[in-house]
């Protein structure tokens, strides 16, 4: 924003830290949370003050007459003009005003506003902006939770420098504003618009845009192309059917949100361009049940709730670097590749609630990096016996799988610390269970077949069994 008001931002908010005047802060804001887990945050820097110094720049201001921060000043401007100096800013709590009479309040002079290059009004009360409201020199609209409807203002009030325009979460907003004239525009927030249902064609040529925020808009439909300097594009939560080939395309996007996406069928066939800093995910988006490329560095990737039957081999050999694959709840994923092992870096597998997969493939090179594996509530009977090959395998969930046996290569895995075979189907557990160095917990839980246990391993500090008919050997 001080950009924007060409004051240089970057260089004061250095020169004020500098002097000690100001302070920069982490704010991890917390976007989703499942069973007390932390599913993604978000850090933002915040810039702080003390209390005596906004005070002390308040008072100074207010001197000049160039800022009004009481409201006593603000009437007194907008009634009696009894202000000295030229007023750039008013700003103050209409929160915390009781009442407010206006009847008779006749202004002496008009308000112009032809030189305002920011307005931030939260909860604005009106349709429109006022018809003499002059937006020519607006480089930024911050009007959150307001009252918007169709036309926010008339084709002669066009801010045509505008760089940011905030409308988050305006209900009753059925259209964007027209911006095709305001060609230096950067961010659009349009979050949680619940009544919008398009967004225009002429988007594509607002070359300065680098962030677009549609997350939420739950009856938005349909997605034009994107312009060419795009990096950030949020789509969670809308009701899109299909990705711009445009946006998968894209060189320059770092960011795509497309979870939960409820009616996103498949994505472009085109290759994919993207280049995004860490993570792709399609979680919760139902109706995907197909794809081609994938975004080539990427190194988290999740399918979670989509109803994808496989995972393609092509599609693999794209994303070496990936770290994470998370599938849970995938109904009606069947199988995995056998070049998922190709993934030398991968740390953690989860197929968990994939509830028609049945055959874990065999394990043809050693995975020196996943640490994590996890079958709960599959359909797999059986290890492979190559699953010495997850030589670096910590924790292994196999919690109400199908599973009657296990492998006694698994237990040569000095790395492994937790097994869980709870409310299996599993008969024994094999003698070779004491050669596991580093088992610490192991839990069978509802293992109402197991009749036996051999000798445990000297390092198990946590063996739960509860409602299993059990006997230690």
């Amino acid at each position: 924003m001080l950009d924007s008001c060409d004051c240089f931002g970057e260089v004061g908010i250095n020169d004020l830290i500098d002097r000690s005047l100001i302070s920069i802060s982490q704010d991890t804001n917390v976007k989703e949370a499942y069973s007390g887990r932390i599913v993604e945050m978000q850090s933002v820097e915040r810039i702080e003050m003390h209390d005596l110094v906004q005070e002390m720049g308040r008072a100074i201001a207010r001197k000049q007459g160039s800022r009004l921060f009481n409201a006593d000043d603000v009437y007194k401007a907008l009634t009696n003009n009894q202000v000295h100096g030229h007023v750039q800013a008013i700003s103050f709590d209409m929160n915390k005003i009781e009442k407010a009479t206006l009847e008779r309040c006749k202004l002496q002079k008009d308000v112009s506003t032809q030189m305002a290059t920011y307005l931030y009004w939260e909860g604005y009360p009106l349709e429109s902006l006022p018809s003499k409201f002059s937006a020519q020199n607006l480089l930024v609209l911050d009007t959150p939770y307001s009252d918007f409807g169709v036309q926010l203002w008339n084709e002669d009030q066009s801010p045509v420098n505008l760089k940011r325009i905030n409308l988050h979460l305006c209900p009753y907003l059925t259209e964007v504003p027209n911006l095709s004239q305001c060609l230096n525009i950067e961010r659009i927030n349009l979050g949680e618009c619940e009544s919008l249902v398009e967004i225009p064609s002429y988007f594509q040529h607002l070359g300065k845009l680098t962030y677009l925020k549609l997350e939420d808009c739950t009856n938005l439909k349909n997605l034009p192309e994107m312009p060419c300097n795009l990096e950030i594009l949020k789509l969670s939560r809308t009701a899109i059917e299909e990705l711009p080939s445009s946006v998968w395309s894209h060189e320059k996007i770092s960011r795509l949100d497309v979870k939960y996406c409820k009616h996103l069928k498949s994505l472009p066939g085109s290759t994919c361009k993207l280049k995004l800093l860490s993570s792709f995910s399609l979680k919760g988006c139902e109706s995907l049940c197909e794809f081609w490329e994938l975004p080539r560095d990427t190194t988290v990737l999740e399918f979670s709730s989509t109803t994808i039957k496989e995972l393609r081999n092509e599609s693999i050999e794209s994303v070496i670097g990936l770290t994470t694959i998370k599938l849970t709840n995938c109904k009606s994923l069947v199988s995995l590749p056998m070049n998922i092992w190709k993934l030398k870096y991968l740390e953690s597998l989860n197929l968990s609630g994939c509830s028609n997969f049945q055959h874990f493939p065999e394990i043809s090179e050693a995975m020196e990096h996943l640490e994590f594996l996890n079958l709960s509530g599959t359909m797999v009977k059986e290890v492979p016996k190559s699953i010495g090959n997850l030589v670096a395998l910590g924790k292994l969930l196999m919690v109400e799988c199908s599973i009657q046996e296990i492998p006694d290569d698994l237990f040569c895995l000095t790395s492994l610390q937790e097994l869980n075979l709870s409310l299996t189907e599993i008969k024994s557990i094999p003698a070779s269970v004491k050669q596991a160095a580093q088992l610490s917990r192991l839990c069978l839980n509802g293992c109402e077949s197991l009749e036996s246990l051999p000798e445990l391993p000297p390092l198990l500090q946590r063996l739960e069994a509860l409602h299993s008919h059990k006997k230690v050997g």
